[in-house]
Protein backbone atom coordinates (compact mmCIF):
# COMPACT_ATOMS: atom_id res chain seq x y z
CA UNK A 1 0.00 0.00 0.00
CA UNK A 2 2.82 2.73 0.66
CA UNK A 3 4.00 2.48 -3.24
CA UNK A 4 0.71 4.05 -4.42
CA UNK A 5 1.10 5.17 -7.60
CA UNK A 6 0.51 8.62 -7.99
CA UNK A 7 -2.77 9.70 -10.26
CA UNK A 8 -3.12 11.70 -13.46
CA UNK A 9 -4.33 14.59 -11.40
CA UNK A 10 -2.23 14.53 -8.56
CA UNK A 11 1.15 14.93 -11.32
CA UNK A 12 -0.83 17.56 -13.13
CA UNK A 13 -1.33 19.50 -9.60
CA UNK A 14 2.31 19.01 -8.59
CA UNK A 15 3.69 19.83 -11.55
CA UNK A 16 1.53 23.29 -11.93
CA UNK A 17 3.29 24.12 -8.26
CA UNK A 18 6.70 23.80 -9.40
CA UNK A 19 8.45 26.86 -8.94
CA UNK A 20 8.08 29.36 -12.28
CA UNK A 21 12.15 29.92 -14.04
CA UNK A 22 13.01 33.38 -14.70
CA UNK A 23 12.97 33.19 -18.43
CA UNK A 24 9.62 31.84 -17.90
CA UNK A 25 8.07 34.70 -16.74
CA UNK A 26 9.65 36.85 -19.23
CA UNK A 27 7.70 34.84 -21.92
CA UNK A 28 4.48 34.43 -20.07
CA UNK A 29 2.65 36.91 -22.83
CA UNK A 30 3.68 34.51 -25.67
CA UNK A 31 3.97 31.05 -24.15
CA UNK A 32 1.05 29.86 -25.95
CA UNK A 33 1.40 31.44 -28.88
CA UNK A 34 5.01 30.72 -29.70
CA UNK A 35 5.21 26.90 -31.18
CA UNK A 36 8.57 26.16 -28.77
CA UNK A 37 9.43 22.87 -30.30
CA UNK A 38 9.74 24.21 -33.95
CA UNK A 39 11.78 26.81 -32.40
CA UNK A 40 13.66 24.57 -30.61
CA UNK A 41 14.53 22.63 -33.92
CA UNK A 42 15.08 25.35 -36.08
CA UNK A 43 17.14 28.07 -34.37
CA UNK A 44 19.00 25.53 -31.71
CA UNK A 45 19.05 22.12 -34.09
CA UNK A 46 17.68 20.08 -30.58
CA UNK A 47 14.44 18.11 -30.53
CA UNK A 48 11.18 19.32 -29.83
CA UNK A 49 10.93 19.07 -26.23
CA UNK A 50 14.60 20.65 -25.34
CA UNK A 51 13.43 24.26 -25.04
CA UNK A 52 10.49 23.61 -22.85
CA UNK A 53 12.85 21.60 -20.28
CA UNK A 54 15.04 24.64 -20.63
CA UNK A 55 12.61 26.67 -20.34
CA UNK A 56 10.46 25.43 -17.23
CA UNK A 57 13.16 24.20 -15.46
CA UNK A 58 12.26 20.76 -14.99
CA UNK A 59 11.26 17.57 -17.38
CA UNK A 60 7.67 16.16 -17.53
CA UNK A 61 8.47 14.21 -14.41
CA UNK A 62 9.21 17.57 -12.31
CA UNK A 63 12.99 16.40 -12.22
CA UNK A 64 15.10 19.37 -12.37
CA UNK A 65 16.60 20.12 -15.98
CA UNK A 66 19.34 22.55 -16.79
CA UNK A 67 17.84 26.62 -17.76
CA UNK A 68 19.34 28.54 -20.72
CA UNK A 69 22.72 29.28 -20.61
CA UNK A 70 23.40 33.04 -21.27
CA UNK A 71 24.56 32.06 -24.95
CA UNK A 72 21.29 30.11 -25.28
CA UNK A 73 19.81 33.03 -23.91
CA UNK A 74 21.23 35.31 -26.87
CA UNK A 75 20.00 32.80 -29.50
CA UNK A 76 16.14 32.78 -28.20
CA UNK A 77 16.60 36.66 -28.18
CA UNK A 78 17.69 36.39 -32.07
CA UNK A 79 15.33 33.31 -32.69
CA UNK A 80 12.29 35.74 -31.67
CA UNK A 81 13.28 38.64 -33.41
CA UNK A 82 13.53 36.63 -36.47
CA UNK A 83 9.80 35.48 -36.00
CA UNK A 84 8.59 39.03 -35.42
CA UNK A 85 10.46 40.27 -38.72
CA UNK A 86 8.56 36.99 -40.31
CA UNK A 87 5.44 38.15 -38.53
CA UNK A 88 5.59 41.55 -39.66
CA UNK A 89 6.31 41.02 -43.36
CA UNK A 90 3.58 39.05 -43.95
CA UNK A 91 1.21 41.35 -41.51
CA UNK A 92 2.38 43.86 -44.77
CA UNK A 93 1.62 41.79 -47.21
CA UNK A 94 -2.15 41.02 -46.53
Amino acid sequence: MGNRKETISEKIERLANLPCTETKKKLSSILLLVNWGSVSLDYFGKGHSWLYKKIDGHDTDGNPTETLTEEELGKLKDALKDLARKIDVCADEL
